[in-house]
């Protein structure tokens, strides 16, 4: 019982330790949306100005400060030197160990909605941060898309490698066993192993790209593909029209949305700096308490409570640049709302065009490795016969297998194209619910 209680033991622990890999695309998107540091980032950006908003909404709220001091003071004045005219021969100096404590309460009672514009310029900041993030996110999606794609893509073209070097060692075989019964020649051999020698190179070539594409998934996924699920394309998404698709995108796409928030976020700032052009009124309430100040070995305490304007007359035009300056964001921000129109009216465009080339593509890609096919067949039989050379029969295999492999990238090329549009349209994460 010892033994296999061991083995239980150990097979538990290696099924704990082992870790989960995503198979479906829906779980690599999920992967990364929790583990792509360019997610994170973004996240944590939109963190730091959800705190830069709670700092302007401060500015409503009192302010409360406790100023403790405590040291030696050496006086010289009127209640001094009295003293030393009466008492003793010292200059009218007198020194005495000081301590005082200050507290101030003091609210903003108007300072000319320079809080207001504070407080909303964070709040459009924060709009568009979230917006930034939405579309980091969209973008990522389309890169684990991309990287999923290649990854079934390379898949299917080292098979079909594969299977083309079996073939191509099958016509070998049967090449030498003809040679042996005198119906071939060792040209023919030769022939057929440097063909063969090709399809293995090949071979090769489609294992590095493979280990290629896995290493570009891990790199945007966080994890190693494994036992990847084939998915359908969400077709069912697409606008029905170029037109259509331009239009959402205009709507939809966040890009263009964080702009306009960085508009509204720029007005705000150019709005908060007129401020400095009006009086600022506060109201304060004050406690000092003090022991041998002045000179005075007594007790000095004070309370007030007084409403203080504060008026700026002069400070080197600085003011008046500032607003400048925020003017000159302002209509920054709003050049960089068209560029990002164009932008993306341009993406749209370009994705919907590929889009449209590789459905078109589609059709005779998958004509021509039927012909292919049906061509390689024929000529096997009629080289059995001796209708056909060794050199006709390998030059169809080679077509087949390159019309194979257009096909399969022009397959992958209509799915990546599909999410290419959404992601533009800025739809992409709707397909997996997100």
């Amino acid at each position: 019982m010892r033994p296999l209680k061991t083995l239980l033991l150990s097979a538990t622990v290696l099924t704990l330790a082992t870790p989960s890999f995503a198979a479906t695309l829906e779980d690599a998107i999920m992967k990364a949306m929790e583990t792509n540091p360019e997610v994170l980032i973004a996240e944590r950006g939109k963190e730091a100005i959800e705190q830069e908003l709670r700092q302007a909404k401060a500015g409503y709220l009192p302010t409360v400060d406790l100023t403790i001091g405590s040291g030696h003071e050496r006086s010289n004045n009127t209640t001094t030197r009295n003293r030393a005219d009466r008492q003793d021969n010292t200059g009218g100096h007198r020194s005495l160990w000081r301590n005082e404590a200050r507290l101030i309460a003091r609210q903003m009672v108007f300072d000319a909605c320079e809080t207001c514009h504070n407080v909303d310029q964070q709040e459009y900041r924060l709009e568009s941060s979230m917006k930034n993030t939405k579309e980091v996110k969209e973008n990522v999606s389309l890169r684990v898309v991309q990287a999923y794609l290649d990854v079934l893509r390379n898949q299917e073209l080292v098979k079909l490698a594969q299977d083309n070097v079996d073939n191509h060692k099958k016509y070998l075989k049967q090449i030498e066993a003809r040679s042996s019964s005198g119906r071939g020649s060792k040209a023919d051999i030769r022939q057929a192993e440097g063909r063969l020698a090709l399809a293995e190179s090949t071979v090769y070539a489609a294992k590095g790209e493979l280990k290629n594409a896995k290493a570009t998934y891990v790199q945007v996924v966080g994890e190693k593909p494994e036992d990847l699920k084939a998915f359908k394309a969400p077709v069912e998404m697409l606008p029905t029209s170029r037109d259509e698709a331009v239009e959402r995108a205009m709507a939809n796409n966040p890009a263009i949305h964080s702009a306009k928030y960085d508009i509204r976020a720029a007005d705000s700032a150019h709005r908060a700096t007129k401020s400095a052009f009006y009086p600022r009124l506060d109201v304060e309430l004050e406690a000092n308490r003090a022991q041998n100040l002045d000179g005075t070995s007594e007790a000095n305490n004070s309370y007030l409570a007084m409403a203080r304007v504060s008026y700026n007359l002069y400070n080197g035009g600085a003011d008046l640049a500032r607003k400048r300056q925020q003017f000159a964001r302002l209509e920054e921000a709003k050049d960089t709302l068209e560029r990002d129109r164009r932008e993306v009216e341009e993406r749209m465009y370009e994705a919907w065009n590929d889009l449209e080339t590789a459905k078109m593509r589609l059709k005779p890609l998958a004509s021509h490795v039927s012909s292919s096919e049906e061509t390689k067949k024929a000529y096997k039989s009629q080289f059995d016969i001796g209708q056909r050379s060794l050199l006709d029969l390998l030059d169809t295999e080679v077509e087949y297998f390159n019309s194979k492999t257009a096909y399969i990238n022009g397959k992958y090329a209509v799915d990546f194209a599909v999410y290419n549009v959404l992601t533009t349209s800025g739809d992409i994460l709707l397909a997996f619910n997100k």
